[in-house]
C-alpha cells in the first residue's frame, strides 16, 4: 500500500493521512475504497464509482441511545432533530432547501449504538455537501435557540405519538426493552425515549450531549460515488479539518443479558388481533455466534417451509408468524412474532412455539436448510450494492462497528464455512430450553388471552439513585477559527450530463411491449411484468378480488407446492414478489445471473401456473379479512378507506380500500379467483416487461418465450385461444434488428388499428403553444380526450378513467379512534390524468413549493414553526386511470382544529397569489437537477422503462420534461395554481377522539358528518 503523489502532498500540507487502500479483486466481492486519517481524529472512507453523476455523503457518529443515561432517554434522537435548525453559516432549514434545491434527498436516523446524517446529490455538490456537514458539526452550538429547542421537543413527541402511541402494537418494542434489560441498561429504552424524558430535558443537557460525543474523532466520513478520492480528501481537509477533537470515546464492552426465569409483560390496545413476542437475550453483533444464530432465526421462522410458519399459519392458528435475530452493539436478541388469529389464546400460541424450538434443536438444521440460508444471505449482501448510497452506508457501518470496513469479504467468507454443528450448538446454547421474554399485546378487555401474568414491568430507579453525569463535566466549547469564508456557499461545478438509460424495444407476437435495457454493475437482472388493469377492474361487490389473486399466485403451482417454491427462490437467491396496484397487476422477478433460466421458471409458474387450491384460497382469504379487521384501529387507514368512499362512485372497487371490506372479502369463492386469473392474461397486449439486466435483447425471444409467445390457454373473445392481435408480428418473430443507419433504436413495425387514424406526421419547429405542455421542436405521443397517449397500433384493452366523485361544497368526515393519541388529517380533491409531459407534470411543479418537498409551505408552518406534526405532504396522486390531489398530516390531537385551519389557510393564499419567486427558482432547480438520481439503481431503470413503454416510447420524455421545467415562469404558475386550488371543494377526513377534538372542529364552520370506519353516515347524519 503506498501513498500517491497527491496523498502524500495532502499529508503535508494538512496532515492528513492515507492509512488503507483497497481494490477490487477478481472473484472477491468487496467495496474499494480508501481510508484517510485527519489530525483531529476524523475518519474518511472513500468510494469511487463512476457508473452515475451521483454522490452519497455520510457522516456517522458513534453515539446513539445506547449512550444515553437513565432519566435522559432519546437525547440522540432528539438531537438528530436539532441538526437540521441550521448553524452559524448555515440558516434554519436551510439544509433541506439547499439539498432538494441542488436535485438532491436527505435524512438523518438514530439507532442504539449511531447516528447518521447522509445526503444523495449530483456529483457535482459534493463540496456543498461537506460544507453542510462540516458546519454543523463544527459550527452547531452558537445557531441553537430556546425556540428551535421547543419545536423540535413537539416535533418529536409528535413523532412518538405517531409512530408509538398512536400506531397499533406501537408499544411492543418499548415493552420488550423494558422486560429484557435490567434498570440502567442503555437497551432498556427505546430510541425515541419517554415523553417524561422530553419534557425534563434542557437546552443545556442537549448543548453537553454535543460536547459530549459530536466530536470528529468519534465520526467517520463516508463519501461514495462519482468522485476522486484525493480530491475528496482534500475537500474535508479544508472543511472538517480545522474542527477540533472532542472528548475521547472508548468503545463500548458488550453487555449481554442472562434471564433468570421466564419473563411476561403485556399491555392492553385498540387490535384486533392478539400479539405475542418472545425474546430470547443472545449476543452483540461482533460475536463469532452472531452469524450462527441469525440462521437459527432463518430455520425457525423465514420462509413458508419453515417449521413456525406450518404449524402456526398454515394450521390456521396465526396471521403471520416469523423469527429474527436483531443484533447490537453491546448485546442481540433472538425474537419470535406471532399475530394470532382471534379466537386463539396466547398461552396454546406459546406452546407451539417452545415446541417447535425444542424440535428443531433435536433434529438439527438440515443441510438444505443451512444452505438456502447461505444462498438468501448472499444474495442479500449482493442486493445491498445497487445504489452508491447502498455501498457508502455499508462502508460507514463495518468501518463504525467491525475492525475494518473491508468487512464485506470475511462476512461472505464466515458465510460459506458456517456449519450445522455450529448453528445447532448457538441454538442450544441461546434459545433452546433457554429462559426467555414473552411480550402479550392483547384487544381491550382480553386478559383471558395471555399466556401467563405479568411478573415484570418497567424498570424504575432505586430510592436515592442518582444518574452518573461524570462523563458530562468539564466540557468545554471550542469553536473552530477557519480560515476562509464558511458564510459563502461552495459553488457547485457544471451540472453532471445525465444520460437516461439506453433501450431497445419490441412489440412481441402476443402484443405485448418489451423493453431492455443493459446493467452489469452486479450481477444480478431485475424484470417487471406489469399488466394494465388492477383496482380499476374490480366491481364494488369483488372489491379485493385483485387483491386475494395475487396473494394466491404466490402460494402453490401446477409443479411446485408454496413450500417448494419458497424453498427454490431462496435457493437460488432470488426474490419474486406479485402486487396489485389501483391501476396494475405487476409481477417482479430480482435475480443473480448465474440462476436467472431457473428464476425464469419459476416466474412462468407464477403468473401462468398458479394451483388455486381450496384449502389455500381459504387461509389466503381469511387472513386477508383479518387484515381488513386490523386496519380499521389504524388511524391512517380509515382515513384513506374514508376518503375513497367518499371520493368515488359506490358501484366501483376504486371506492374501497385494496383489500376490500369484509363483506365483499367474505362473499368471493375460489372461482373468482380463478376468472379475475384468466381476465390478467386473456390480453396480452395489455402487459409491458421491462427487463433490465445482462441479457441480450435477441435471446429474449427464447430465453424468455413464454412471455414472448403469451399463450392465453383461454378461449379469447373473437377466435380461439392464442390468436394473435391484427397486425401483430408473426408467432416465429424474433428481436427486430437495429439499423445500422440510425443512431437510435428502431422500433418494429406497428400496423394500425382497422378504422384508427394513422399517426400524424412529425411537426416543424413552432413558436410556443398557448398551454404549457409540448415545448417547441418536439412532438408528444398523439392522446385521447383525457390526455393519456395513444399508440394506434398496439390493440390495447381501454380501462376507463376512474372518476373522482367531488364533493358539493368542502365536507369534513369525522371517524372516532378512542382514545387516540394524534389526529389524521386526510384531505383530497380531483386531479388530472398522469402524462410525463401533460398537466399532471405541470400540477406536480405546481405543488412542489405548496407540500411537495419537506421545506414547503405546509410542513414548514405546521412541523418547523408550529410543532404540529411530525410531517405533511401534499400532492397529485395521479396514475393512468385514477386523478386525485391529496393531503395528509398526522397532528397533535390538542391541534387538530388549529392545524386543519392553517392548512386550508395556506391553500387558499397558494391559490390566490401563486409561489413567489425564490419558490418558482427552487423547484426549476430542484427537479431539472434530481435526473442525476433517477435511473442509478436496476429497480428505478425498470419504473423508467415501464414509463416510457407506456407511452410510446418516446425517447424525448426527459428532455420535453427540462423543457417545461425550464418555461415555467411565475404567471404561468400562478394561473394554474388558481385552477387547481382556487374555490375547489375539498373532501376532508379526520380520524381522532371524539370528545376531545369534534367539538373544537364544529368551531371552523365546515359541514361535518360522522362517518364509520369505512366511511359510511352514522345512524342520524
Amino acid at each position: 500500500m503506498g501513498i500517491p503523489f497527491l496523498a502524500g502532498r495532502l499529508q503535508a500540507q494538512s496532515g492528513i493521512k492515507l492509512v488503507e487502500s483497497v481494490s477490487a479483486t477478481p472473484g472477491r466481492l468487496n467495496i474499494p475504497y480508501k481510508k484517510f486519517l485527519l489530525p483531529n481524529g476524523l475518519t474518511v472512507l472513500v468510494h469511487e464509482d463512476h457508473s452515475d453523476p451521483v454522490v452519497y455523503v455520510d457522516v456517522t457518529y458513534h453515539v446513539g441511545s445506547g449512550c444515553e443515561i437513565y432519566g435522559r432517554s432519546g437525547f440522540a434522537h432528539f438531537f438528530e432533530h436539532m441538526m437540521f435548525q441550521g448553524s452559524d453559516h448555515v440558516g434554519d432549514e436551510e439544509h433541506f432547501r439547499i439539498v432538494t434545491e441542488a436535485g438532491g434527498t436527505l435524512n438523518g436516523t438514530t439507532n442504539t449504538d449511531r447516528t447518521n446524517y447522509f445526503e444523495t446529490l449530483p456529483s457535482n455538490q459534493l463540496e456543498v455537501a461537506l460544507w453542510l456537514e462540516s458546519d454543523r458539526m463544527g459550527w452547531f452550538l452558537d445557531a441553537v435557540t430556546k425556540e428551535k429547542f421547543e419545536v423540535q421537543r413537539a416535533t418529536v413527541k409528535n413523532e412518538r405519538g405517531q409512530n408509538y402511541d398512536n400506531a397499533p402494537y406501537g408499544l411492543v418494542n418499548e415493552k420488550l426493552r423494558e422486560g429484557l434489560y435490567p434498570f440502567n441498561h442503555p437497551y432498556s429504552w427505546t430510541t425515541i425515549g419517554y415523553i417524561e424524558d422530553l419534557n425534563a430535558a434542557t437546552l443545556d443537557d442537549l448543548k453537553r450531549f454535543f460536547l459530549r460525543w459530536y466530536g470528529p474523532n468519534n465520526a467517520i466520513l463516508t463519501v461514495a460515488g462519482d468522485v476522486k478520492a484525493e480530491e475528496v480528501a482534500s475537500l474535508a481537509a479544508k472543511y472538517f479539518g480545522e474542527i477540533p477533537s472532542g472528548p475521547a470515546v472508548k468503545k463500548p464492552a458488550p453487555q449481554p443479558v442472562k434471564l433468570e426465569n421466564d419473563r411476561f409483560i403485556s399491555y392492553e390496545d385498540n387490535v384486533k388481533m392478539p400479539l405475542i413476542k418472545m425474546v430470547w437475550p443472545t449476543v452483540e453483533q461482533t460475536h463469532a455466534d452472531a452469524l450462527a444464530l441469525d440462521a437459527v432465526a432463518f430455520a425457525l421462522g423465514q420462509g413458508k417451509s419453515s417449521p413456525l410458519y406450518q404449524k402456526l399459519v398454515k394450521a390456521r392458528l396465526a396471521q403471520s408468524a416469523s423469527a429474527y435475530h436483531p443484533t447490537f452493539e453491546r448485546a442481540g436478541q433472538m425474537e419470535v412474532t406471532v399475530y394470532a388469529l382471534p379466537g386463539h389464546d396466547l398461552k396454546k400460541i406459546r406452546a407451539v412455539i417452545l415446541e417447535t424450538v425444542q424440535e428443531l434443536a433435536q433434529k438439527g438444521i438440515s443441510a438444505e436448510t443451512l444452505q438456502r440460508f447461505k444462498n438468501v444471505s448472499e444474495a442479500s449482501a449482493i442486493n445491498n450494492l445497487r445504489t452508491v448510497q447502498g455501498k457508502g452506508s455499508l462502508l460507514a457501518f463495518y468501518g463504525t462497528f467491525f475492525e475494518t470496513p473491508d468487512y464485506l469479504p470475511r462476512y461472505l467468507e464466515a458465510l460459506q464455512k458456517l456449519t450445522a454443528e455450529q448453528v445447532n450448538t448457538a441454538l442450544k446454547k441461546y434459545v433452546a430450553g433457554q429462559y426467555s421474554l414473552t411480550v402479550s399485546c392483547i384487544p381491550k378487555g382480553k386478559s383471558d388471552l395471555l399466556p401467563a401474568s405479568d411478573n415484570v414491568s418497567r424498570p424504575k430507579a432505586p430510592a436515592g439513585f442518582k444518574p452518573d453525569l461524570t462523563e458530562y463535566q468539564n466540557l468545554t466549547y471550542k469553536k473552530p477559527k477557519s480560515s476562509f469564508d464558511r458564510s459563502q456557499k461552495p459553488v457547485p461545478g457544471p451540472a453532471p450530463v445525465v444520460a437516461t438509460p439506453d433501450f431497445q424495444e419490441a412489440v412481441s407476437p402476443a402484443g405485448s411491449n418489451f423493453i431492455v435495457t443493459r446493467y452489469d454493475e452486479l450481477p444480478v437482472t431485475d424484470i417487471l411484468v406489469s399488466v394494465a388493469g388492477g383496482q380499476a377492474m374490480e366491481m364494488a361487490s369483488k372489491a379485493g378480488l385483485t387483491a386475494l389473486t395475487a396473494t394466491l399466485m404466490r402460494e402453490s403451482t401446477e409443479n411446485y407446492s408454496a413450500e417448494a417454491l419458497s424453498d427454490e427462490l431462496e435457493n437460488l437467491g432470488c426474490n419474486l414478489s406479485v402486487s396489485s396496484e389501483r391501476d396494475e397487476f405487476n409481477i417482479s422477478l430480482s435475480c443473480l445471473n448465474k440462476n436467472l433460466d431457473k428464476g425464469l421458471v419459476l416466474l412462468k409458474e407464477v403468473l401462468f401456473q398458479p394451483a388455486f387450491k381450496e384449502d389455500e384460497f381459504e387461509r389466503a382469504k381469511e387472513r386477508q379479512l383479518q387484515s381488513i379487521r386490523n386496519q380499521k384501529v389504524n388511524a391512517r387507514s380509515v382515513a384513506q378507506a374514508v376518503l375513497r368512499r367518499r371520493s368515488y362512485p359506490e358501484n366501483m372497487g376504486a371506492a374501497f380500500p385494496d383489500l376490500g371490506t369484509e363483506s365483499t372479502v367474505a362473499s368471493l369463492n375460489l372461482m373468482d379467483v380463478r376468472m379475475r386469473h384468466q381476465m390478467l392474461l386473456m390480453k396480452p397486449e395489455n402487459a409491458t416487461v421491462a427487463i433490465v439486466g445482462a441479457l441480450p435483447p435477441k435471446e429474449v425471444p427464447q430465453k424468455m418465450d413464454f412471455l414472448w409467445k403469451w399463450d392465453t390457454r383461454f378461449k379469447r373473445p373473437g377466435g380461439p385461444s392464442g390468436e394473435q392481435p391484427q397486425g401483430a408480428p408473426s408467432a416465429e418473430a424474433g428481436w427486430p434488428e437495429r439499423s445500422a443507419s440510425e443512431q437510435g433504436i428502431r422500433r418494429p413495425p406497428r400496423p394500425s388499428q382497422p378504422g384508427a387514424p394513422p399517426s400524424p406526421p412529425a411537426r416543424d419547429p413552432a413558436p410556443p403553444p398557448a398551454r404549457l405542455s409540448q415545448p417547441p421542436g418536439v412532438t408528444a405521443a398523439p392522446s385521447d380526450s383525457s390526455g393519456r397517449p395513444q399508440n394506434p397500433s398496439r390493440p390495447r384493452f381501454k380501462v376507463p378513467l376512474v372518476p373522482f366523485r367531488p364533493q358539493e361544497k368542502t365536507t369534513l368526515f369525522f371517524a372516532h379512534k378512542d382514545n387516540a393519541a394524534q389526529s389524521e388529517i386526510l384531505m383530497g380533491m380531483k386531479g388530472v390524468p398522469f402524462s410525463p409531459i401533460g398537466e399532471a407534470f405541470m400540477c406536480r411543479m405546481i405543488n412542489f413549493p405548496l407540500g411537495g418537498a419537506f421545506n414547503s409551505r405546509l410542513n414548514v408552518n405546521l412541523r418547523e414553526k408550529r410543532g404540529y406534526t411530525y410531517g405533511i405532504r401534499s400532492g397529485f396522486s395521479s396514475s393512468k386511470y385514477f386523478d386525485v390531489w391529496t393531503c395528509a398530516a398526522g397532528v397533535k390531537k390538542e391541534a387538530t382544529d388549529t392545524a386543519l385551519s392553517e392548512i386550508l389557510r395556506e391553500i387558499s393564499a397558494y391559490a390566490e397569489k401563486g409561489m413567489t419567486q425564490e419558490e418558482l427558482q427552487f423547484t426549476k432547480s430542484a427537479l431539472l437537477q434530481s435526473d442525476a438520481l433517477k435511473y442509478e439503481s436496476p429497480g428505478q431503470k425498470a419504473a423508467f422503462l415501464k414509463m416510457l413503454a407506456d407511452f410510446d416510447y418516446n425517447r424525448e420524455i426527459p428532455k420535453i420534461q427540462k423543457d417545461l421545467v425550464n418555461r415555467l415562469n411565475l404567471e404561468t404558475a400562478a394561473k394554474k395554481a388558481k385552477v387547481h386550488f382556487s374555490n375547489k371543494p375539498l373532501t376532508i377526513v379526520v380520524v381522532g377522539d371524539r370528545e376531545t377534538v369534534l367539538p373544537r372542529l364544529k368551531r371552523l364552520g365546515i359541514p361535518i358528518v360522522e362517518v364509520d370506519a369505512e366511511g359510511l353516515p352514522l345512524a342520524g347524519q
